[in-house]
């Protein structure tokens, strides 16, 4: 590989007023080096064998897989904003 590929800046998300300032930087510093931004969340729970989707009765929104689209969607709503 060549050492002039694009690295983009990389920040991990978890919906916390934390994650919310580490991508506001992470979006400036993307933008100051004029490279793309990569946005990241990432759990455990399936290998621990938890059901991802909505429980029983619950509305077809819901689940862990909703929730972990949700804090993305955010971030990235955040970034762009920036």
């Amino acid at each position: 590989m060549s050492g002039t590929a694009i690295k983009p800046v990389v920040v991990g998300v978890d919906g916390s007023p934390s994650s919310d300032l580490a991508t506001a930087w992470a979006s400036d510093e993307a933008i100051r080096r004029r490279v793309p931004l990569c946005v990241v969340h990432a759990f455990i729970w399936p290998l621990m064998h938890v059901h991802l989707g909505p429980g029983p009765g619950a509305p077809a929104h819901a689940g862990l897989r909703a929730e972990a689209f949700r804090i993305l969607d955010d971030a990235k709503s955040l970034a762009r904003s920036r």
